[in-house]
C-alpha cells in the first residue's frame, strides 16, 4: 500500500524550520498535514499473557537451529556453534570473537560488570555486536520477570547503566530493551517464539531479523581490557 502525499504539501522546498503540531489524528509540519488512524500507530510492547512455557521451550530450540544455518557468516552465532568461529580469519576478527566470548561467559556466569566491560562497544555494526547482545540480555531479563514475575528490574537497570558509552544508538536501543519496547522484527520474532505453534513463523522471523544490519559494516575495534 502507498503512503499518500501530505495534504497541503507545495511543490517549492522551505528554508526555514517548520512547528511541530501533534493530535490524536494529525501531525502537522508547518502547512503540511499527515492525517493518521489508530492502524497507523505501532505499540512496541508485548502481551505476554497466556504464554505457554513448554512451548516458548520449544521454539528456542527452533531458533537455536535457525541461528546456526541462516544467521549472517560473521555473526554472533558462533556463541552458540562453534564451528563457525573459522569465519573469523583476520587478527582483528580472531580478536573480536574471543572477547565477546569472554564477555558473555562472564555475564552470563554471574558476572555481569565483568562481562559488559568486555562486551561494551566491541564489534562490527551501527550498533556494535557486543551492545546487541547486552540489549538481547536486556529483552530477556524483562521477559523472564514479566512472565515469571522475577524481581529483576534493578538488575537490567544496573547492566544499562554500565553498558552506556558514547554511542546515542546503542544508548537508546540498550535504554528501550530494558524497558521492554522492541522494535518490529524484534518483537514479531518474540510473538512467534512466545506464542506461534509454526516452526515456520519462528524460522521466517527469525530470518526478516538476520537481515537487519548484516551489511552495516565495522563501526568500531574491540575495546580490549
Amino acid at each position: 500500500m502507498g503512503i499518500r502525499n501530505p495534504e497541503g504539501a507545495a511543490s517549492s522546498c522551505e528554508t526555514s524550520f517548520a512547528s511541530l503540531r501533534i493530535t490524536l489524528s494529525t501531525i502537522s509540519l508547518g502547512n503540511l498535514r499527515y492525517p493518521y488512524t489508530p492502524r497507523h500507530r505501532y505499540h512496541s510492547t508485548l502481551d505476554l499473557r497466556g504464554t505457554d512455557a513448554r512451548r516458548l521451550e520449544h521454539n528456542l530450540t527452533v531458533l537455536r537451529g535457525a541461528l546456526g544455518t541462516a544467521a549472517p557468516p560473521k555473526s554472533l552465532a558462533f556463541l552458540i556453534d562453534p564451528k563457525r568461529r573459522k569465519n573469523f580469519r583476520s587478527g582483528f576478527e580472531r580478536a573480536f570473537a574471543e572477547q565477546i566470548e569472554q564477555g558473555a561467559e562472564q555475564l552470563l556466569a554471574g558476572k555481569p560488570l565483568t562481562g559488559i566491560r568486555r562486551l561494551k562497544g566491541c564489534g562490527l555494526g551501527l550498533t556494535p555486536a557486543g551492545d546487541d547482545f547486552i540489549a538481547g540480555h536486556l529483552i530477556g531479563l524483562y521477559v523472564v520477570q514479566e512472565l515469571r514475575g522475577r524481581k529483576l528490574r534493578s538488575a537490567g537497570d544496573t547492566i544499562f547503566r554500565a553498558a552506556r558509552g558514547n554511542n546515542v544508538f546503542s544508548n537508546a536501543y540498550l535504554d528501550l530493551a530494558r524497558r521492554g519496547l522492541l522494535f518490529g522484527r524484534m518483537k514479531d520474532l518474540l510473538i512467534a517464539l512466545l506464542d506461534s505453534s509454526s516452526e515456520n513463523a519462528v524460522r521466517r522471523t527469525a530470518q526478516a531479523l538476520f537481515a537487519m544490519g548484516e551489511t552495516s559494516g565495522p563501526i568500531s575495534p574491540p575495546a580490549y581490557s
